[in-house]
């Protein structure tokens, strides 16, 4: 699934809004970033942790306005639509993660969060965790036991093309809402992020209609991590009494009975 997840976010980034890969530096997340590289249809432009409002929305130019006489605007790391690296996510701070959540809602940027917390009480600030449409633990994979990551150029293509007539069965919506409340996850991006991946899923497949398995996996790659509890178990079906065979005599009795 790792393989697939990779090209549904390189399909759609923008949609889909953000990837959020878990784990230490580590030779598996090379591999993750070296595949998304290749295969994004945006520029990727990295994020420092300390960087400023200058540096990420633009500014004056001073040696150049000095130099021509007028004012010359040197343009921020956000001025081109562009898919966002954000090395070390897990301290970014309040201020940062609020500008970055901004830019992703604006609709021109994804975000990939490199996120290398170590405990529970450490990780993405919530206004970056509510926008990452996928969330990839890889702690514990192994380089020899992965798939090709790299997605096809070809194919890619060609689920891009096909992508804006991929549609959706009657009552999946409902059917999905209802899931994300059963798990807590009350914010429609967690729809919404849903429904993209299934859609980029079922065209990586070559379907225009998102089938029941893609909508499942999709769920399983964007609400996961934003489970607040999980969904109540069905009761348990009241089982029969048990009930003694009957005697000779009472079986005798009731084969004497005329039939109704």
């Amino acid at each position: 699934m790792l393989d697939r997840a990779i090209a549904a976010f390189c399909l759609d980034p923008l949609s889909i809004g953000g990837l959020w890969l878990r784990g230490r530096a580590s030779p598996v997340r090379d591999l993750v970033m070296a595949a998304l590289r290749g295969a994004l249809p945006l520029p990727e432009r990295r994020v420092q942790a300390g960087i400023g409002d200058e540096a990420l929305y633009g500014g004056i130019d001073l040696a150049l306005t000095l130099a021509s006489g007028r004012a010359e605007v040197r343009p921020g790391l956000l001025a081109e639509a562009s898919v966002l690296v954000l090395p070390m996510a897990e301290r970014a701070r309040a201020g940062l993660a609020a500008r970055l959540a901004l830019a992703l809602d604006g609709g021109r940027h994804g975000l990939v969060a490199l996120d290398e917390a170590a405990g529970e009480d450490e990780g993405l600030a919530p206004a970056l965790a509510d926008r990452m449409g996928i969330c990839l633990d890889l702690d514990g994979l192994r380089v020899a036991d992965l798939p090709d990551l790299t997605p096809d150029q070809g194919q890619l293509a060609a689920a891009r093309a096909r992508l804006s007539q991929v549609g959706l069965a009657g009552g999946m919506i409902a059917d999905l809402v209802a899931a994300a409340a059963a798990l807590g996850c009350y914010s429609p991006r967690a729809v919404m992020a849903t429904l993209a991946v299934a859609r980029a899923l079922a065209a990586q497949a070559g379907r225009d209609l998102v089938s029941p398995q893609d909508l499942t996996d999709a769920a399983g790659l964007t609400l996961a991590h934003r489970a607040t509890m999980l969904p109540e178990a069905p009761p348990d079906a009241v089982p029969e009494p048990d009930r003694p065979e009957p005697s000779e005599q009472e079986q005798a009795q009731a084969d004497a009975l005329p039939d109704a």
